[in-house]
């Protein structure tokens, strides 16, 4: 097409997808559509390109395992995975009820592939997202606290829609990890979504939530430092999922789910 002002235009207002909606149309023959319709066009493409690049930018921010995609999930892989479950779950239901997920199992069924592959369906879904390792977000909070960015961490992990938590207890948490990560979570419960997986919580549901429970308690207290109170992960808390990804296959449910269960 020939040099035309509007390209200019658009490209100044930085409507990149129209501009390059605009050249395409210059070489084809769209004298039977009307202005409305051509215009329709334009909005679409850039629509479309803007979209893209949010999408991009979110699945960086998330820092999610690569090649982690919700249609590549072998649901034929003897580890016990519900597929309709996992795929009521990639509907993304739970993210707007501000849901959590527990994903349990030994080593190397796939928990973390899992996690990733649901937060990347979130950024998908335009949820923002972030994975991290229990052991170095632990080490990240301690080193904010170091040097004054203690408070903003704790804002910016606050604000993820789904914040991937991997390789929960692993080691024995001291006094001030347990405080760490319960600000973490106090700051997200019914506010946002957490996706949590671990070896430690293993078996019937109410002993998972149990071993959660246990992971955090202060070895001087009689009492959970996490509790039912701060929403995360208690059984007695409406807003949590588990599901135990093994062998022997099972899923378990907290109420607002209310999925039948088996293996329990």
């Amino acid at each position: 097409m020939l040099h035309h002002p509007t390209y200019d235009k658009l490209n100044k207002l930085r409507l990149f997808g129209m501009a390059r909606a605009l050249h395409d149309q210059g070489s084809l023959d769209l004298d039977h559509l009307g202005f409305e319709e051509r215009l329709g066009l334009l909005v679409d493409r850039e629509a479309t390109e803007r979209d893209g690049r949010q999408l991009a930018l979110r699945l960086v921010r998330a820092k999610l395992k690569p090649n982690t995609v919700a249609e590549d999930t072998d649901y034929r892989h003897a580890r016990g995975l519900d597929k309709p479950l996992f795929q009521r779950l990639l509907a993304g239901q739970w993210l707007s009820e501000k849901q959590n997920v527990l994903l349990t199992g030994p080593t190397g069924v796939g928990k973390t592939w899992l996690a990733c592959a649901l937060a990347h369906q979130a950024c998908r879904q335009g949820y923002s997202a972030y994975y991290v390792r229990l052991p170095r977000l632990l080490d990240e909070l301690s080193i904010g606290r170091a040097d004054g960015r203690y408070t903003k961490l704790l804002k910016q992990l606050a604000r993820i829609d789904a914040l991937v938590i991997d390789d929960w207890g692993l080691a024995v948490l001291d006094d001030v990890h347990r405080r760490d990560l319960l600000e973490v979570l106090d700051d997200r419960h019914g506010a946002r979504s957490t996706i949590v997986t671990s070896q430690l919580l293993r078996g019937r549901a109410r002993k998972s939530c149990n071993a959660m429970n246990s992971f955090m308690r202060s070895p001087s207290a009689r009492t959970p430092l996490l509790s039912a109170s701060s929403g995360f992960p208690s059984m007695h808390n409406r807003d949590v999922f588990v599901s135990r990804v093994g062998k022997t296959g099972g899923h378990h449910v907290c109420k607002v789910l209310r999925i039948s269960t088996e293996n329990r």
